[in-house]
């Protein structure tokens, strides 16, 4: 069972060796809201589905939404930005071209010593009021869930009636 993350921090910054860049950065993220969306991909079943899932792309937006507004505030007080300094976006391929490795990729206006360059882990805790959308997109994507799995439910096979008569 995974712990209750209470605070965000920052646990370690390491220079980026792979795909040095002075004006971005990678965070990698333990989350209470990527608790929240896993527990909805095991709870529906989401593994065992045969098609991209709207309702989880939903869901796993939400959540990425909920810390990017942990990220943003945690970063910007420990190297004195403002938001609009940087960008930040979920890339299922942040770290790794084959999607081992998924985070938020960050891009700077600027270069600032100890961030531009480096990735940063973290563990992030949203706000409440992120938390509660996330909770409640849930609610609302589990409720949606039914319909989307019946749309792609595969056809029946047709029923062959055979009118021909054998020759004896």
């Amino acid at each position: 069972m995974s712990t209750i993350i209470t605070t965000t921090q920052i646990d370690q910054i390491r220079d980026n060796d792979h795909r040095r860049s002075a004006d971005r950065f990678i965070v990698y993220r333990e989350s209470s809201a990527a608790q929240v969306a896993d527990k909805f991909f095991d709870d529906h079943e989401i593994f065992s589905l045969k098609f991209k899932c709207k309702a989880w792309n939903k869901v796993c937006r939400t959540a990425e939404a909920a810390d990017i507004s942990a990220i943003v505030p945690a970063l910007c007080e420990r190297f004195k930005l403002t938001p609009a300094d940087m960008e930040i976006r979920f890339s299922r391929t942040a770290g790794c071209k084959c999607g081992c490795s998924p985070g938020f990729v960050g891009k700077l206006s600027k270069f600032v010593p100890g961030l531009s360059g480096k990735n940063v882990w973290m563990r992030l805790a949203p706000s409440d009021d992120a938390m509660t959308l996330l909770r409640a997109e849930c609610i609302r994507q589990a409720a949606k869930l039914p319909a989307e799995i019946a749309a792609h439910a595969p056809a029946p096979a047709p029923v062959v009636f055979s009118n021909a008569t054998s020759a004896i």
